[in-house]
């Protein structure tokens, strides 16, 4: 019965909250809990490198303003699906 009481507040969350919000919603309202949500800021890591990049900003320095470490954004820069197809 946990779970239904869950998913009906989960969805009640979902209907009154603009999407742009929802994650932090959800992370506000459940952090902590037996349900894991996991996040989705690679995604927005990866973006922000590849526009720093796209701007001409040197690699060091665009892994730097997108928040990500020398060696992670080696690695997204190797990757065939990297930030050069943003």
């Amino acid at each position: 019965m946990a779970a239904r009481r869950f998913v009906d507040e989960l969805l009640e969350v979902i209907r009154d909250t603009p999407y742009e919000q929802l994650e932090d919603v959800i992370r506000q309202r459940w952090g902590g809990e037996r349900v894991y949500v996991d996040r989705a800021a690679a995604k927005k890591r990866v973006e922000a490198l590849a526009a720093e990049i796209a701007k001409g900003t040197p690699v060091k320095d665009a892994m730097k303003a997108a928040g990500v470490s020398r060696r992670t954004g080696y690695r997204v820069l190797s990757r065939k699906w990297n930030v050069r197809d943003y």
